[in-house]
């Protein structure tokens, strides 16, 4: 996808500047920035979804589906965890 944005000057030397000191291209390091702002925003609006629906948990089954079905339908996405993390061992770590 191709977008055009007009910056200050002073932001796109800003941009260059890192662009050439990281040794990549200019469109490559304002995508990779905008792409980094994307996901944590996904990440916010998972964490204040996932919050909220803490704060009145579904008390049968059918609640508690119907509550994970909305936050899926909302995109969100629940924070990767390894099995080692929820071992016993892992748990006092």
């Amino acid at each position: 996808m191709t977008i055009t944005l007009d910056i200050s000057p002073e932001a796109e030397r800003e941009l260059q500047e890192r662009a050439d000191i990281e040794g990549i291209d200019l469109s490559k390091l304002a995508a990779d920035i905008l792409e980094g702002v994307v996901r944590a925003r996904n990440i916010e609006t998972s964490t204040v979804a996932y919050k909220s629906a803490q704060k009145i948990p579904p008390k049968t089954l059918a609640e508690r589906i119907a509550a994970l079905d909305a936050l899926i339908a909302q995109g969100v996405k629940a924070p990767s965890i390894s099995d080692e993390a929820l071992s016993s061992e892992g748990l006092y770590d």
